[in-house]
């Protein structure tokens, strides 16, 4: 089968390795869709690479609930292995997968936009349900990075799971992207400071998903009492360092790709409250391409990985 592998140099080939064998407890899933997220260039390590899947079974071992012929999606990382362990390798044409970190995939889209959404559509519903998602409060929520994967999937979740307003952060081109996606302000970063332009006590959730310095502090300059800043990506100097009676921050490490939270994300898109933006497809050939992208840093929802259009 094609795969691309991360080279010594780390470059990505496109290479014939064999299909692998599913063993107890896996299914072997040939692949249609996939995407690039930002973890997956930034893991230099030789080997798999990888994460968003959406495809089909066409074989399963022994202690595995699924059947030959299921649609399925997943976000194919280690479970022993944490955010920024070694995927298991989602760029091939088939993959062999646990079956306890996959689930059945929304049918009412296409299997290249399933496969765009898992990795990032996750990481925005765990972080949110760390900041007390779902609610009953309708909170004033504020997503930094507002029109990244992560992002722009975070806005839409947050709606759904009852966030009273959604406030985020992006280019002034993309105002009227993230509207659409149900946000009602939006602050160019490039002209303005968030925290100078919304001012104290005026959010009760920060969801960081750009992980900028200094990102902790300035949360917890404008968060409400009882507010919470989340961050996805702890790099040094993201965290606050100062303290604040009632106001409170934590890491979401995105440490469950099981099948409860994929069920949850097949609902809203089978409701359409759920859709992910691909901005560009390449295939496995193209991937340096998309990398290249990617590292850019200016991509407005997802990169997807098309396998078998």
């Amino acid at each position: 089968m094609r795969a691309v592998r991360r080279s010594l140099l780390l470059t990505y080939p496109v290479e014939e390795v064999p299909v692998p064998t599913p063993s107890k407890g896996q299914a072997l899933v040939k692949v249609a869709g996939s995407s690039l997220n930002p973890l997956d260039r930034k893991i230099p390590v030789p080997g798999p690479v990888g994460r968003d899947f959406a495809g089909t079974v066409v074989q399963v071992a022994e202690d595995c609930p699924f059947t030959v012929g299921d649609a399925v999606w997943g976000d194919a990382q280690g479970k022993d292995i944490g955010l920024g362990g070694r995927p298991l390798g989602a760029w091939a044409e088939y993959i062999a997968i646990p079956c306890d970190i996959m689930a059945y995939r929304p049918l009412g889209i296409t299997a290249i936009e399933a496969g765009a959404m898992p990795h990032a559509a996750l990481a925005g519903l765990q972080a949110l349900h760390i900041a007390g998602a779902p609610w009953s409060s309708s909170p004033t929520v504020l997503v930094l990075g507002g029109a990244g994967g992560v992002g722009h999937m975070a806005i839409q979740i947050a709606k759904n799971m009852g966030a009273g307003k959604v406030i985020v952060t992006c280019s002034e081109k993309n105002f009227d992207f993230v509207t659409s996606l149900g946000a009602d302000q939006a602050v160019d970063y490039h002209t303005s400071d968030w925290w100078t332009v919304l001012g104290g006590g005026s959010v009760d959730v920060v969801l960081d998903a750009v992980g900028e310095f200094g990102s902790g502090n300035h949360a917890y300059d404008i968060l409400r009492d009882g507010g919470k800043f989340v961050t996805l990506l702890p790099t040094p100097g993201v965290l606050a360092t100062k303290s604040r009676d009632g106001v409170s921050q934590a890491t979401s490490a995105l440490d469950d790709t099981g099948p409860s939270f994929l069920d949850t994300l097949k609902g809203l898109v089978d409701e359409g409250e759920l859709k992910v933006t691909i901005a560009s497809k390449f295939t496995l050939e193209e991937v340096p391409q998309a990398i290249a992208l990617s590292e850019s840093g200016h991509v407005d929802g997802k990169l997807a990985i098309v396998i078998a259009p």
